[in-house]
């Protein structure tokens, strides 16, 4: 399932940041990262949105870290077709519909 995460960095998005998640990661360790889509705005180069299809532990602080990049917020704005509320505050929940939960396995696109 697509996760999708909005994220502020401490520098600026470059060609070459968004081909490094095209092309998939790998971290020090020797651990791979999938195929990510990274898009920037282009008035403002510090932040950017990334889909990935995975979940590892603090994956996409990791992989900006990785291109030079050191992530100062994060925030998931969707998993699937299932888009976060942005009034909630963090470790509150929210019940979901039954079309919510089937939101979630629609609009992957890995």
């Amino acid at each position: 399932v697509d996760k999708k995460y909005v994220a502020k960095l401490d520098g600026e998005i470059t060609e070459d940041t968004v081909k490094a998640f095209s092309d998939g990661i790998e971290f020090s360790d020797g651990t791979k990262c999938r195929s990510a889509v990274l898009e920037c705005d282009e008035n403002d180069k510090k932040t950017g949105i990334v889909t990935i299809c995975e979940g590892k532990y603090h994956q996409v602080k990791k992989m900006f870290l990785c291109c030079g990049l050191k992530v100062v917020h994060l925030q998931r704005i969707s998993i699937g077709g299932l888009y976060l509320d942005s009034n909630l505050h963090i470790g509150e929940c929210k019940l979901l519909t039954d079309l919510d939960k089937k939101s979630v396995f629609i609009g992957n696109i890995h």
